[in-house]
């Protein structure tokens, strides 16, 4: 390693006239002064020459150095050469064209894994050019250890929850280390199917965990590490992990309640694996259209595969009275379905006419009526300011008995007082019935 902070006699320089290779007490090249600096004003070429020979290491000899440039005006083309015979001829191992300045940053190549090699750092002044290239922390990595690949590699399946963990003993890899591969095939090693890579992860990194596995399911997993610009170890030992077939979903506590004319269901589950979620059905054992097939009422969403206690709700609206069955066809992901048990329901009819205070009072901007129709009838329900103007007319229209809700949004009203009326006319009959007015109020 050099970081310049001497003078350079490990080197033989080579400057046209009007060039020059110095140690400068800055700090341009992003590390701490003193730092090497090229500086030229003159067309020609200029070498800064390693005296060393090198014997390098035949598959890695990574050179790294911290640089910048500052180019006042031309072009330049900087770069690192290397000999293997003693400096009569060069080849390029890297070489960057300016045209502009050059922020410090780092820089690292691969110097080929030759025997008796010579290094140099060239600058081509292409047209009486002036600029100065700064250079500190030049770096050989070489004679290198030889990589490791990580070890002792685990994988655990899960019995309650599908995913395989993996963790493994990092290995060892030519610095900057950026991370590890991990790859994954199905079967068993000896096995004929090829390896996919699953992941990659930063080098602080020792363990993962595979979500994206099948039950019932055989894995096979093995893991290299990496550094920057793109050097690898060898694969780690292999490990196997064995995804065990579904754990049923158990699921408690499925029943009813009842709200007027609409019916609130509620269950839960201890634990689930593989669930895509439940489909709640029903018929309707008695009364006038009693009917003896099931039918799809709804579907709600479930969890996956989890270990923690879940609860669902589902409510079935505006059912005219009967009695019901309900239950659930609980479906996991691969089209698979269990039936749970029945329970049964009987929605009775309201006894009168009803006209709730709307819910909440005062109210920005919207508000919920509840009503109540105890046998078929013609409804109306409208809204009235506070001179009797008509609004509004929130529903007209023909309503089997049963207990009914609705919402008015008044977002394009002033805040003021407001009245609602409920009008309801038994079918069949012409003039009568019920009719009951309430006032609320809107304030913004």
């Amino acid at each position: 390693m050099d970081e310049f902070d001497g003078d350079l006699s490990d080197y033989t320089l080579i400057e046209q006239e009007g060039a020059s290779w110095f140690i400068s007490n800055t700090n341009n090249a992003g590390r701490q002064a003193p730092e090497l600096e090229f500086s030229s004003g003159s067309a020609g070429s200029s070498f800064l020459i390693l005296n060393e020979f090198f014997d390098l290491n035949p598959d890695l000899n990574p050179l790294s150095f911290n640089y910048s440039f500052d180019l006042s005006y031309g072009t330049f083309t900087i770069g690192v050469v290397y000999s293997l015979d003693e400096g009569n001829t060069w080849s390029v191992i890297w070489q960057q064209v300016v045209t502009d300045d050059i922020p410090a940053g780092e820089i690292i190549i691969t110097v080929p894994g030759e025997n008796y090699v010579k290094l140099a750092l060239f600058s081509n002044n292409n047209s009486s050019s002036f600029g100065e290239w700064y250079v500190d922390d030049l770096i050989l990595n070489s004679p290198l250890s030889v990589p490791t690949p990580p070890a002792q590699i685990r994988a655990l399946a899960s019995h309650d929850s599908l995913k395989v963990s993996l963790n493994w003993v990092p290995g060892n890899v030519i610095d900057p280390a950026s991370g590890y591969r991990i790859q994954r095939k199905n079967g068993f090693p000896q096995g004929n199917s090829s390896y996919q890579t699953i992941a990659e992860v930063g080098p602080a990194v020792l363990s993962i965990e595979d979500t994206i596995v099948q039950l019932n399911t055989i894995y096979t997993y093995r893991i290299l590490e990496t550094s920057w610009p793109g050097y690898v170890t060898t694969w780690s030992n292999e490990a196997t992990a064995y995804v065990p077939p579904i754990i049923p979903v158990e699921l408690q506590n499925f029943y009813a309640e009842l709200s007027g004319n609409n019916v609130k269901l509620t269950w839960l589950t201890i634990t689930e694996t593989n669930n895509l979620g439940f489909e709640i059905q029903r018929r309707k054992v008695s009364g006038i259209d009693g009917q003896n097939e099931w039918m799809k009422t709804g579907f709600i969403k479930g969890y996956g595969t989890t270990t923690e206690i879940q609860n669902y709700y589902y409510t079935d609206k505006n059912l005219v009275k009967g009695i019901y069955q309900y239950r659930l066809k609980q479906i996991d992901f691969n089209r698979n379905f269990e039936y749970s048990n029945s329970i049964n329901v009987t929605v009775d009819l309201p006894k009168e006419f009803y006209l709730s205070q709307n819910y909440p009072n005062p109210f920005n901007p919207e508000t919920e009526i509840e009503y109540t129709v105890p046998n078929d009838s013609k409804v109306s329900i409208k809204i009235f300011d506070i001179l009797g103007n008509e609004i509004a007319t929130l529903i007209n229209d023909e309503k089997p008995a049963g207990n009914y809700s609705l919402t008015w949004n008044a977002v394009n009203l002033p805040s003021g007082i407001y009245f609602y009326e409920l009008r309801a006319v038994p079918t069949g009959r012409q003039a009568g019935g019920f009719i009951q007015t309430k006032k609320m109020v809107l304030l913004k």
